[in-house]
């Protein structure tokens, strides 16, 4: 496996190869196209003028490098999500190009979008659900491959096929909230990567990625209120490590990373829509290897500081699971600031929501941008921390 940098359009953009196939697309780091046996898909919640740059990156770079997607040939044209490069019969999909996407590292979100739009029927027999499960497939995929109905047929000559719409269900693992006279809709396989670990070592990176987090939120819109702008991800502080207080130190050699590992307990509420949840955790947030200081801008400790949102999207005060955040996205309650003082090694109390030298704000600032925030001070409150059980008193260095 190897990464190529190619510059496309002004954007230099990196191709990561194996096998003389290109098998993502990243730009700054961030994946942007997924590709497995000459499909191209975006990845989920990205603007399209962004995917669509990238899909026209990878064409000039199988070009310029006289590559051919397998499946294709010479000068055929690269296939996107939903399409192949040849024409398909519809319901075409079978239990080996499945397995193909899970090896590919696709995820769960992605592979039940093509089996729901492809129109596939699956008579699954107990060697299919065994090599599925070898191949690492979730339940979520195999009973979405089971329940899978064929396409309507199209209502008049020449017009497009319908997908078949599954029924809605609720995973176990979710809440639902009393329904209101508008409900807001509940997002078609949303929940069906979060909570999953991740193995692919290029979406491995952090502890954000191995529970299906990274990139959820969308692009941010300050002319819109936080109640119009979902998922919105409420943490619990379980427990911090010794010196949570105390500033950061990074390793110039080591990525970025810091020199001492702290690592700190979380537990996570994501919120779908205003109905819907999942709880994900407990899991370990790890300074030495989930704290990216390259990832992230000079001036970040200055953007740590969003305004309070407007009292009409908020809980106020009150600290939730949500789906509304709170008045301040780090908590201000006495126990918090008497917490504070103990732990910390000068025996000072300060506010967390001004505070970007500690090993704490380093965490938050790292878990914000890879679910997706721009850590800038627009407002954005889809993401905060409802509370700190317990912590840990000043390092021992």
């Amino acid at each position: 496996m190897k990464t190529d940098n190619f510059t496309y359009n002004g954007q230099t953009y990196q191709i990561i190869v194996m096998n003389g196939q290109p098998l993502q697309v990243k730009l700054n780091n961030q994946i942007v196209l997924m590709i497995s046996n000459g499909m191209v898909v975006g990845y989920p919640g990205l603007d399209a003028s962004l995917i669509e740059g990238a899909k026209g990156a990878l064409k000039a770079y199988e070009t310029a490098n006289g590559i051919t997607p397998p499946g294709t040939t010479p000068g055929a044209p690269v296939s996107t999500a939903g399409q192949s490069a040849a024409p398909h019969a519809a319901g075409s999909l079978t239990v080996d190009d499945v397995v193909s996407m899970l090896d590919a590292g696709l995820s769960d979100d992605i592979i039940l979008m093509k089996i729901r739009s492809s129109g596939a029927t699956f008579d699954l027999s107990t060697p299919d659900l065994i090599r599925l499960k070898k191949a690492k497939a979730s339940d979520a995929v195999m009973k979405t491959m089971m329940e899978a109905k064929p396409s309507a047929p199209p209502s008049a000559a020449g017009a497009p096929a319908q997908p078949a719409q599954p029924a809605a269900a609720v995973s176990s693992a979710e809440t639902t909230a009393p329904a209101s006279s508008d409900p807001a809709p509940k997002k078609d396989g949303f929940f069906s990567s979060i909570g999953h670990g991740v193995t692919d070592v290029m979406k491995g990176r952090t502890v954000i990625d191995k529970v299906g987090l990274r990139n959820i939120l969308p692009e941010w819109d300050p002319q819109k209120s936080v109640a119009e702008q979902f998922p919105h991800v409420a943490i619990t502080v379980l427990s911090t490590p010794s010196g949570w207080m105390e500033p950061y130190e990074t390793d110039k050699s080591a990525a970025g990373r810091s020199v001492i590992p702290s690592c700190f307990k979380l537990q996570a509420v994501v919120w779908a829509d205003a109905q819907h949840s999942r709880k994900v955790g407990p899991f370990d947030w790890c300074s030495n290897h989930d704290e990216m200081m390259a990832d992230l801008l000079p001036s970040y400790p200055y953007t740590l500081m969003p305004r309070a949102a407007s009292m009409r999207d908020t809980t106020g005060i009150n600290r939730t699971d949500g789906p509304e955040p709170p008045e301040k996205l780090l908590p201000t309650d006495r126990a918090t600031m008497d917490m504070i003082a103990r732990t910390n090694p000068r025996g000072l109390s300060i506010d967390l929501n001004s505070d970007g030298t500690s090993r704490f704000a380093l965490m938050f600032a790292n878990v914000r941008k890879d679910l997706g925030e721009s850590l800038t001070n627009n407002g954005d409150s889809r993401v905060w921390i409802v509370g700190i059980k317990k912590a840990a008193g000043p390092s021992i260095f």
